[in-house]
């Protein structure tokens, strides 16, 4: 369990660092206080999955996202030719998701 915690603790910590967003404006919106949050990122504190959910709609990403090992990174700064085919890698619920915003975008 202490692994997992640990492994959603480094996944929000980057996720927010990604979206450039400071503890102050991921938990403003949140039950959490930001000494609560500072626990959740040091990987002291397991969230509730009412909260999780909560922040799959701050990050904007499926709550898959909390449990990868992969580098959140790894495909940023390829052009936008070189991610399309990165698509076909990922699992077909988040394919679809993906596919309807970049539809909507």
């Amino acid at each position: 369990m202490a692994q997992t915690v640990e492994l959603i603790a480094k996944n929000i910590l980057r996720l927010r660092g990604f979206k450039q967003l400071s503890q102050k404006e991921v938990f403003g919106d949140s039950s959490l206080q930001q000494c609560q949050y500072s626990y959740v990122e040091n990987g002291k504190v397991a969230l509730s999955i009412s909260t999780l959910k909560k922040l799959t709609s701050k990050f904007e990403v499926d709550v898959a996202e909390f449990y990868t090992t992969e580098a959140l990174e790894q495909g940023i700064n390829l052009p936008l030719m070189k991610k399309t085919p990165l698509i076909d890698t990922i699992a077909s619920y988040a394919q679809q998701s993906l596919k309807k915003r970049i539809y909507l975008a």
